[in-house]
């Protein structure tokens, strides 16, 4: 978090924190209430669902989405994630 909050006070923006208390129905709602006032969202998903083609359609017709640590089946967009599988399969290796 502080890395995304630096970059973006260096260019001029806010960064604004929301919890969804890992409920994917506040995650609708908050991305609803966000859309139109903000210029990008970084979201971090509570992943384990799968997203419906109209809310996947309302998030791609607004500002950026960018999703951090998993990306969402259903959802097409942006995303900075690590496999955990390729990640130990490639430590594993490396340390032999």
């Amino acid at each position: 978090m502080r890395g995304a909050e630096y970059a973006a006070r260096e260019r001029g923006y806010f960064l604004i924190v929301l919890d969804s208390q890992r409920s994917h129905d506040t995650e609708i709602d908050m991305m609803a209430l966000l859309r139109p006032r903000v210029d990008g969202i970084l979201l971090v998903t509570t992943g384990g669902y799968k997203w419906s083609a109209e809310n996947a359609a309302a998030i791609a017709s607004g500002p950026p989405v960018v999703c951090v640590d998993c990306l969402p089946e259903g959802l097409n967009t942006d995303s900075v994630c690590v496999d955990g599988r390729k990640t130990k399969q490639k430590n594993l290796t490396s340390s032999s």
